[in-house]
């Protein structure tokens, strides 16, 4: 058994032809994207394919590490820093979660909680979820200071609406 980087853990059996996969004990409980690491630093998850976070604007702010392995992740065009928080912004990406959500703020509005990570300079992202469909505005507030794997979000298990706020420097 071993415990693999992208956080799959997997059994293996020898073979006469060497070592041979048996099984991937996590994927049919986690699913495919749910997994740390299995697109890199600010890869988006959906359906085991990898992506980088893309603006509705021409702008770029993310590119793949290697264009021939979306897995290893997206690096930053322009590296965020603390020294200019004016010019930090959030760029917007629809219906997707994260792995480890857990709520820094609960009950709040979205507004809200772009602010709180705009005000902080060590949170990368703002992650909201709220109920699925809801009427209301409010729901709970995820703010990493890192940001690994992110996932397409799989509405009709997960039953909640979500959205992050990727922190930029323009």
């Amino acid at each position: 058994m071993k415990l693999e980087s992208n956080g799959h853990l997997k059994v293996y059996e020898w073979t006469s032809r060497g070592w041979r996969e048996v099984d991937d004990l996590l994927t049919g409980f986690r699913g495919e994207c749910n997994y740390p690491t299995v697109c890199g630093r600010y890869g988006i998850c959906t359906m085991g394919q990898c992506s980088c976070p893309t603006s509705s604007s021409s702008r770029t702010y993310f590119r793949p590490i290697d264009v021939r392995r979306p897995n290893l992740g997206c690096s930053e065009v322009t590296k965020l820093t603390c020294q200019n928080t004016k010019k930090h912004s959030l760029l917007e990406v629809e219906d997707v979660d994260y792995f480890a959500f857990k709520a820094d703020i609960s009950d709040t509005d979205l507004s809200t909680c772009k602010r709180a990570c705009l005000e902080k300079c060590s949170c990368k992202a703002a992650f909201f979820r709220s109920g699925l469909n809801s009427s209301t505005t409010r729901g709970d507030c995820y703010l990493p200071t890192e940001i690994f794997s992110i996932m397409n979000n799989e509405k009709d298990k997960t039953r909640y609406d979500s959205v992050a706020f990727i922190k930029v420097q323009v």
